[in-house]
């Protein structure tokens, strides 16, 4: 009998894994780049040499990405079946069958390139050309960066966020991203060795990067962030955000419209009943009910001048 049967979830969780730990790695590239204001030193630094020092970790990054997306392949395979992974005929099974439990993990298990292929074959929900063609192509770039030492594979640091965020949207939920993001940090190691305090504040920072990578059209693609509407403070995220160092005007007027009293913040989800005045500061009509405040300039109106 086997045992130790993974599922879907198994496989997809750990996927994740791969992906979010890729993710560290691009993240603290970029915080070390900004902390460092490396560019504003002056003609004499270039800005270059700080990214050919970060080719291994870029190159760690893309074959991490890569065999996260292969588990997440495996994972969708599971769904219908975890014994459609079991690669070998039976007459080269593991041969201890006759005598006791074999566990799953002990049989071979398709190869990548054939992964794609199952799921179209017995999956109901086809991969489209698009992510197939993507998968085949960071499959091949992470062949070459681990069995050679070419310098030939360029790696882009903004291309494996965007990938991440595709793999996320294709096989997650569509603008998941965030929440992704959120779980993976309230389970890591600081967050069970201490406490998640940190990690809205981390995911504020790290949202603030990854929008600054994306383009207008990917970033309304995969995050549902449109980065030409007007952005409202957010109470919630300027609270964590104790010293004031980040933007914390998150908050998207839902629907968008003149009249809308509604406004989500889209990174911790935060709602605010606002109502359409116009306040004394600012030239904003966005104003928190509970609080009475501008949600545009951030300055609380006097009571009787709102009523």
């Amino acid at each position: 009998m086997i045992i130790e049967i993974p599922t879907e979830a198994d496989f997809k969780n750990s996927g994740l894994g791969f992906i979010n730990l890729a993710l560290d790695q691009i993240f603290e590239l970029y915080s070390d780049l900004s902390d460092s204001q490396i560019e504003d030193w002056g003609e004499e630094v270039d800005i270059e040499a700080y990214w050919y020092g970060a080719k291994n970790k870029l190159r760690n990054s893309l074959a991490l990405v890569q065999q996260g997306i292969e588990f997440i392949l495996k994972g969708r395979i599971a769904s219908i079946s975890p014994f459609l992974l079991i690669a070998n005929k039976p007459k080269d099974w593991p041969s201890k069958w006759e005598k006791e439990d074999i566990s799953f993990a002990e049989f071979k298990i398709l190869d990548a390139h054939d992964l794609i292929k199952t799921i179209n074959v017995f999956h109901s929900n086809k991969l489209s050309e698009e992510i197939i063609c993507k998968i085949d192509e960071l499959r091949r770039r992470r062949n070459t960066i681990m069995h050679t030492v070419s310098n030939s594979v360029k790696i882009d640091a903004r291309e494996i966020a965007v990938v991440s965020l595709q793999i996320i949207n294709e096989f997650v939920e569509p603008f998941g991203w965030i929440s992704v993001r959120r779980k993976y940090l309230e389970d890591s190691p600081a967050s069970t060795a201490f406490s998640c305090d940190h990690v809205e504040l981390l995911l504020l920072t790290q949202t603030h990067i990854l929008i600054d990578l994306l383009s207008t059209s990917e970033a309304s693609k995969y995050l549902g962030y449109k980065k030409t509407q007007r952005k409202y403070i957010c109470q919630t995220c300027k609270m964590v955000d104790e010293y004031d160092t980040l933007d914390t005007k998150t908050g998207l007027l839902k629907p968008n419209t003149p009249t809308s009293t509604n406004v989500n913040c889209f990174i911790c989800e935060q709602q605010y009943e606002v109502k359409r005045i116009d306040c004394s500061y600012c030239n904003g009509n966005v104003i928190e009910v509970d609080e009475n405040k501008c949600l545009t300039c951030g300055e609380f109106l006097d009571k009787c001048y709102s009523d």
